[in-house]
């Protein structure tokens, strides 16, 4: 395997393989469940994220994040601010609340990517994540995403850089092979759940530099992380899971984006109607226990923690009204 560099955290990098929506159906499903993770060239089309891209950029400029005029991606450190920060929370409400955003994932070329990879009937989880990336910010450590997010070992994860992602910026990174080996060890740490899986130093992760349109794509149980952001840029990324319709999902993955109470909340300024509330009508099995929900509920004293069961029980009622009309 060929190094492509070590970055300045001494972490190795090589290439992942790389291949076109358009490419073969058996060599792409293979190499996914090779090596656990892929590059997809033009995965969306460049002129519609463009799109969503200038839109981020104008909210940005306009919070000050960003320096000088349009076309630079230039950090205000001044400003500076990482997830759980309330500055970067309220920030983030805002942006995340973007329609345009969640239409990425429905756009017809993941249709096409699901099927070369053998899914039949395509199932797109609601909830997508923005990321904004300082310079000089701790990158996302070591983790799977099934540890946290439960539901089908098969779904898929993808991810898009809203602008050209080089190395330096701080892609994705993946240890390919990793998903073949189940659930793996973790500890305790910041972000992603609070659950960091354990990697050796000698480990040699893989990924590509990117250009509007690409994306990683990786399995629910493949070991990734972020690399460093060493630019004196902005990061920005969107990353939703994809997954059949005939495997189970955990209901915390109908839950709305981070920092929002609900999806009236994410709704409340959206003047069309599409793409919303689409999952209570037509979703895989729900993987979770009512009851156990109630139970915890009942019995938890951590507000936060108390909010999520508040909000895994008011989305079921609303599931199954939803489904009601339908009958």
């Amino acid at each position: 395997m060929e190094i492509e560099s070590t970055n300045d955290l001494g972490i190795p990098v090589s290439s992942l393989r790389d291949y076109h929506v358009n490419g073969v159906r058996g060599d792409m499903r293979a190499a996914l469940e090779r090596d656990g993770a892929i590059v997809v060239r033009q995965l969306v089309g460049e002129s519609k994220l463009s799109r969503v891209r200038d839109g981020l950029l104008d909210d940005l400029r306009r919070v000050g994040w960003l320096r000088g005029n349009a076309g630079n991606l230039q950090a205000n450190m001044l400003l500076k601010c990482v997830d759980p920060e309330p500055r970067y929370r309220r920030t983030y409400r805002r942006l995340i609340a973007n329609p345009d955003l969640h239409d990425i994932p429905h756009d017809r070329s993941l249709d096409k990517f699901a099927a070369l990879i053998g899914i039949e009937e395509l199932f797109r989880h609601p909830r997508v994540v923005l990321r904004v990336v300082f310079p000089e910010t701790p990158p996302t450590p070591p983790h799977q995403d099934w540890t946290t997010v439960q539901g089908s070992q098969e779904a898929i994860t993808v991810w898009l850089p809203l602008v050209n992602c080089e190395l330096d910026m701080g892609p994705l990174a993946v240890l390919t092979g990793s998903h073949l080996n189940g659930e793996r060890p973790f500890i305790k740490g910041s972000g992603v759940g609070g659950k960091v899986t354990i990697t050796n130093a000698t480990d040699i992760w893989s990924s590509a530099s990117l250009k509007l349109g690409d994306a990683i794509v990786f399995k629910s149980l493949t070991v990734h992380r972020a690399l460093p952001n060493r630019t004196d840029s902005l990061r920005l990324s969107l990353d939703f899971r994809i997954q059949s319709l005939a495997e189970p999902i955990h209901c915390a993955s109908l839950l709305p984006p981070m920092g929002l109470k609900s999806w009236e909340d994410l709704y409340a300024n959206w003047t069309t109607q599409t793409n919303r509330y689409y999952w209570r009508v037509r979703h895989p099995i729900l993987d979770c226990n009512e009851d156990e929900i109630k139970l915890g509920a009942a019995q938890t004293i951590d507000l936060q923690k108390s909010r999520v069961y508040s909000a895994l029980l008011a989305e079921l009622a609303a599931i199954r009204a939803a489904q009601a009309l339908q009958n």
